[in-house]
């Protein structure tokens, strides 16, 4: 094992590098692979999940070779089925790991021909998020001015009601008796 102290070379230690870190290690594709099929939103914010699984699949695909096309002019067009293919991928893996609550959005990305690219996906999905952050925002402010509509009212309430007895106090119809002690 070469490190950075005592590689003789740039090149040395750049193989030495690639050769512990690379995706070529087959161990290291399994735990990838592993962690993208199980990753899961767990409730955390769209942006943080796509960035967990984004980073993952980063790693994955950085040494993965894409097929090359034999014909030259690539008139075949292997590296566009190549990359949608990785793009499906990707999508069903995004969209399996979603929260519950994303169960109508996955649904219509679903139904899309030809499928969504897994970016537009995330925005979309985003756009509904956000949305549903500004609905509860106005359900808990339509909440909070209802209490505080109800204090209002008890308060409006006590103090007539405190008010009403202090406005007798000072007539004929109470009297009070002084202890002559």
């Amino acid at each position: 094992m070469v490190s950075v102290s005592t590689a003789r070379t740039s090149r040395e230690l750049w193989t030495d590098l690639k050769n512990r870190y690379s995706s070529a290690n087959p161990t290291r594709d399994f735990e990838l692979t592993r962690s993208i099929s199980t990753i899961k939103q767990a409730g955390a914010p769209i942006t943080e999940y796509y960035v967990k699984i984004k980073t993952l699949w980063d790693e994955l695909y950085q040494y993965k070779l894409l097929p090359v096309c034999k014909c030259g002019s690539c008139s075949c067009g292997a590296d566009k089925i190549s990359m949608a293919q990785q793009n499906k991928e990707k999508l069903l893996q995004f969209l399996m790991g979603l929260d519950d609550q994303y169960e109508h959005v996955t649904n219509q990305i679903l139904l899309m021909d030809p499928l969504s690219d897994v970016n537009k996906a995330y925005g979309q999905i985003s756009q509904v998020e956000r949305k549903q952050t500004v609905d509860q925002n106005d359900k808990k402010n339509m909440v909070t001015q209802k209490e505080t509509d109800i204090q209002d009212s008890i308060a409006m309430q006590v103090g007539t009601q405190a008010a009403g007895r202090s406005s007798h106090a000072g007539t004929n119809n109470h009297r009070f008796k002084r202890n002559s002690s």
